[in-house]
C-alpha cells in the first residue's frame, strides 16, 4: 500500500471536535514486518478516566478505543500517530502519540495517547529551534512549517536532504 504524503498536519484543538471522531492509528510493535493500522474513535475524557483512573488520566492526554475490546495500540506501538483525516478537506491532523494503556485490547481498557494540542507551543519552539524553521498559524488552525534551507527532519534532528 503507497502512503500519501501531506506538507502540513493539522494540530486539532477542540475538545468538541472529537464527538463521532474515528482515527486511525498506525504501529509496528516489537516485531512486526508491516506497519499496521486500526480505526478507532476518540472517547469522551469522562469515560476515559471512568475506565483508567481519574488521577492516571491527565487533560495533557487522551483515550481512542472501544469499549468492548479488540482492537488497540499495544507494547512496542509507543510513539506512533493517531490521526484524523479531514473529510472535506483531505487534509491529516495529528491528534495524539501512542502512549500507554491497561492491557492491550481488553475489555474496558481504551488506548491512551499523548494530546499534540497540550504540548503545540512546545514542539512550534522546538522545531524552530533545531531546524531554523518558521511556523505560521493559519485561521484555520494549520501550521505551515518552511524550512529555511534544504533540511529534512529525521528522528529529532534536522539533516540536509
Amino acid at each position: 500500500m503507497k502512503v500519501k504524503y501531506a506538507r502540513k498536519i493539522t494540530n486539532m484543538l477542540s475538545d468538541a471536535f472529537r464527538k463521532a471522531i474515528v482515527c486511525v492509528i498506525y504501529a509496528d510493535g516489537p516485531s512486526a514486518d508491516t506497519v499496521m493500522e486500526a480505526k478507532v474513535p476518540l472517547l469522551p475524557q469522562n469515560t476515559c478516566k471512568n475506565a483508567l483512573g481519574k488521577e492516571l488520566v491527565t487533560n495533557t492526554m487522551l483515550c481512542a478505543g472501544y469499549l468492548s475490546g479488540g482492537i488497540d495500540s499495544c507494547q512496542g506501538d509507543s510513539g506512533g500517530p493517531l490521526i484524523y483525516q479531514d473529510r472535506i478537506s483531505g487534509r491529516f491532523q495529528l491528534h495524539g502519540i501512542t502512549s500507554w494503556g491497561d492491557g492491550c485490547g481488553e475489555k474496558g481498557k481504551p488506548g491512551v495517547y499523548t494530546r499534540v494540542s497540550a504540548f503545540s507551543d512546545w514542539i512550534q519552539v522546538e522545531i524552530q529551534s533545531k531546524c531554523g524553521a518558521t511556523i505560521e498559524n493559519t485561521t484555520t488552525n494549520i501550521c505551515k512549517l518552511t524550512l529555511t534551507q534544504n533540511y529534512k527532519y529525521s528522528l529529532g534532528n534536522c539533516v540536509e536532504s
